[in-house]
């Protein structure tokens, strides 16, 4: 006959077993908060530690957050209330922070650390009727630290204009230079942009930035150092900006020409007299047919009377002289529209 035997667990094996899980679970829930306050709540390492003692409140600071940038400046605490009015058991305390917290733990007591939201301000309590013990205040990332530069702005004549001056414009700040003469513009972001213009050249023939033909430049500002050089040249000797006080320009002044006459100005003032003598033209051509008719008229009334032919042969001739006269007149006119 086959037998088995089965083995039965012990309750006190059980119970130990049960017992060092929870244990397990209470060092995994509860990280260094249970001895004594530590900050092993903040994921991201950054914290600030307020620990209640003796009716005032002591700090403890976490690591920096790097060389350049120190750990956050402490919140305000502001205590509420006390627990069963006794001042060593602060309960509600309000918090504010000039720098943007992540999150709130609280240690009340024996359990577990109590979280809370984070932002610029807020409150936090104690936890199941146990008063605070610490607040720890945890900071995420730190914030990205921006630099500054600085630009130089050079300038550079090539010919005879040595006293001439320049004048700039750098993000709206105005500058004057003259040859060999330099301009700092301190404390610019890095990564931000600024355009420069030369805007009063003194009559340069030619002006380049940083070797291009050109007046203005845009320039992205760089942690290595920024520089712009401005070169002008004058071409022949002698054409540079007049000395101070002659013709009322003082050096670096830009002289503008004046402006030229238009030829069709000019045109109209060489057509007017032949205008005046086309119209004289007419006037005589006018005078011309009067007097035509009144000799008509007058050969009419002188010729004899000798019958209808000889008054129709003189009309005829007065008609024939006064075309002819007409025809002159008009071959003139337009032989003079043609020659123009």
């Amino acid at each position: 006959m086959k037998t088995t035997t089965r083995s039965r667990a012990r309750p006190s094996t059980l119970l130990a077993s049960l017992t060092l899980a929870l244990l397990f679970l209470g060092m995994l829930v509860v990280p260094a908060f249970a001895q004594g306050g530590d900050h092993g709540a903040c994921p991201d390492g950054y914290w600030i530690k307020a620990d209640w003692s003796g009716g005032d409140w002591s700090w403890e600071e976490g690591p920096a957050w790097d060389a350049e940038t120190p750990a956050p400046s402490y919140p305000n605490l502001n205590l509420l209330e006390v627990k069963d009015d006794d001042p060593d058991e602060p309960w509600k305390v309000a918090w504010t922070s000039d720098v943007e917290v992540a999150s709130v733990h609280v240690k009340a007591g024996e359990g577990a650390p109590g979280a809370f939201p984070g932002g610029y301000n807020g409150e936090v309590t104690g936890l199941d009727g146990k008063a605070i013990s610490f607040i720890v205040f945890c900071y995420g990332p730190p914030p990205p630290v921006t630099q500054y530069a600085d630009l130089l702005v050079t300038k550079t004549v090539v010919g005879d204009a040595a006293d001439a001056v320049f004048t700039f414009d750098a993000g709206g700040e105005t500058f004057n230079l003259a040859d060999a003469e330099d301009h700092t513009i301190e404390d610019l972001e890095v990564g931000s942009q600024i355009t420069v213009t030369e805007t009063a050249t003194a009559g340069a023939d030619h002006t380049t930035v940083d070797g291009t033909p050109g007046l203005t430049t845009t320039i992205t500002i760089s942690a290595d150092g920024n520089q712009v050089d401005f070169v002008n040249t004058f071409d022949e000797e002698g054409n540079g900006p007049p000395p101070n006080g002659e013709n009322g320009t003082p050096p670096g002044s830009v002289v503008t020409p004046a402006p030229e006459v238009l030829d069709e100005t000019i045109e109209a003032e060489t057509e007017l007299p032949e205008r005046r003598a086309e119209d004289a033209e007419v006037e005589v051509l006018g005078t011309t047919l009067e007097r035509a008719e009144a000799e008509t008229e007058v050969l009419g009334e002188s010729l004899p009377r000798t019958g209808a032919d000889a008054s129709a042969i003189a009309l005829l001739a007065a008609m024939m002289l006064l075309l002819g006269s007409v025809l002159l007149r008009a071959t003139r006119l337009e032989a003079i529209r043609t020659t123009r």
